[in-house]
């Protein structure tokens, strides 16, 4: 039993951590859970109206919540137009019936920072069977700069990335043939059902990149180790488990493709959406150290998009796993797959053609550097320009950019690795003090930010609409404006 209690201490160690340092990396939100979003207005009100629309659809109208005629009369809106994010919004639901749909979405986003790093935690524990190198790998994905911007931006689909790293880590132990191979089977087809039922973006990424991930993992494996009977078994095991789930997600996208209500996009499009290589090593521009000079210099107008830095002590242990020797075949061959699918993650998310720096406009670098600019100004073509021609619906991915959240997956998967194997070398003070020092440069890359919130409650016109009688449409002149039903004040 003693034993036992001991296999299980490190996940109410880091239960804990998580749940804190998201308090703490995201205050003063707590306080103001449930009357104010962070950032400022923008889609999070959107989010905050699907979790009320949800609950009154369900809990009083008694009907589906897949189409309302309260917006875009006369015609009415069907959902599925845009993310719904069905995890995410039954994820407040909950809370939402009980202290309204701020809190719930507020409390949706904060779950997703701790999920979201727990997962990791978790994934880099089972291969490491350390605590401090996993708690590590979990707060440099949980608190990159990619889920940092979509948070501030509101975009609570894209912030339910738990679901994606639950389900590689599922696949890993599934393509691996652990001992409870039944139970990772499971897992991961439930998992790939809550990404479908998260973001449609999310779902289609997350299939390109699981048939890399199984053939990527063949190649590293080798033939003797793929060419079991099992081993088709068990990829079809966890498709079998999804497919309800991943049904159920697109069934409303069915209809409303039916519909033609579904959105394509130009290749145009998808290039101006697209991450530039620079992206990956310029600092957000809430950084203390660096912040100014990359907002003085770069284009950061798609910085919502664009922010996906891992950071300079992630990057340097994501490169020491690589490059140290490893004595088991099996982590030797964990550490190549990880490295591939992150670089295969990496070019999909620079779109159809090869680009340094994301944006309209040029660096504005200083004499010195100005060379740089002029060396990447070159076209190349790469694999998401076929995607783009040639697999179907990939026209409606209009962002490619974010295929980052993969590359930080994934290398920050290698990044606890490599710290790791930094923690199992050296004795006493100074093995301490090499890991103190790795964590300190960790946490200034990924170091908190101000949060400023937003007041999320009726204006006096609200009020006054409310108190009308009977019902029936209401437009808003001019169109381009302000949302109505919110206060724009922060605070």
């Amino acid at each position: 039993m003693r034993e036992s209690a001991r296999r299980v201490a490190w996940v109410w160690w880091a239960i804990a951590y998580f749940v804190l340092l998201t308090l703490a990396v995201t205050w003063p939100l707590v306080l103001r859970m449930g009357n104010s979003v962070a950032g400022r207005h923008g889609d999070s009100l959107v989010f905050i109206w699907l979790i009320g629309w949800v609950q009154k659809a369900l809990f009083v109208l008694h009907q589906s919540p897949l189409f309302t005629q309260l917006i875009n009369h006369p015609e009415g809106w069907r959902l599925a137009s845009t993310e719904m994010a069905p995890a995410m919004i039954l994820t407040g639901l909950p809370f939402s019936l009980f202290w309204g749909p701020v809190l719930g979405y507020n409390l949706s986003v904060l779950l997703s920072f701790a999920g979201s790093g727990l997962v990791v935690c978790w994934w880099v524990y089972r291969l490491t069977g350390r605590l401090i190198p996993s708690l590590a790998a979990g707060s440099i994905f949980a608190f990159s700069s990619f889920r940092v911007a979509h948070f501030i931006a509101g975009h609570l689909n894209l912030l339910g990335t738990q679901w994606i790293a639950l389900y590689f880590m599922s696949l890993y132990e599934v393509l691996e043939s652990s001992g409870r191979s039944r139970a990772w089977m499971v897992l991961g087809g439930v998992s790939l059902g809550l990404v479908a039922l998260t973001s449609q973006y999310y779902l289609y990424m997350t299939a390109v990149l699981s048939v890399l991930f199984v053939l990527v993992h063949a190649l590293v494996r080798g033939p003797s180790f793929v060419l079991q009977r099992a081993y088709l078994a068990r990829l079809l095991g966890v498709l079998a488990v999804a497919a309800p789930l991943v049904f159920l997600a697109e069934y409303p996208y069915i209809e409303a493709m039916q519909a033609g209500k579904l959105p394509t996009r130009s290749v145009d499009a998808a290039v101006r959406n697209s991450a530039g290589v620079a992206d990956y090593l310029l600092p957000a521009t809430w950084n203390t150290i660096a912040g100014d000079f990359v907002a003085e210099h770069f284009d950061r107008s798609m910085w919502i998009e664009s922010s996906l830095y891992l950071g300079v002590g992630a990057s340097a242990m994501a490169l020491i796993a690589l490059v140290v020797p490893e004595d088991k075949p099996g982590r030797r061959a964990t550490k190549y797959h990880l490295a591939i699918l992150a670089g295969a993650a990496l070019a999909l998310s620079l779109g159809p053609v090869f680009q340094c720096f994301s944006g309209e406009a040029p660096p504005r670098l200083p004499p010195a550097l100005a060379g740089i600019a002029e060396a990447c100004e070159v076209t190349l073509p790469l694999p998401g320009e076929l995607l783009y021609r040639f697999l179907p619906f990939y026209t409606s991915v209009r962002v490619p950019a974010r295929y980052g959240v993969y590359v930080i997956l994934f290398l920050s998967v290698l990044a606890g690795l490599g710290i790791a194997y930094l923690a199992a070398r050296g004795r006493g003070v100074g093995r301490s003090a090499v890991i103190l020092l790795v964590l300190a440069v960790v946490a200034i890359d990924l170091e908190p930010w101000q949060v400023e919130t937003a007041l999320v409650a009726p204006r006096e016109l609200d009020y006054w609409l409310a108190a009308q009688p009977g019902e029936g449409p209401l437009s808003s002149f001019p169109l381009i404006g302000k949302p109505i039903g919110f206060l724009p004040t922060t605070g």
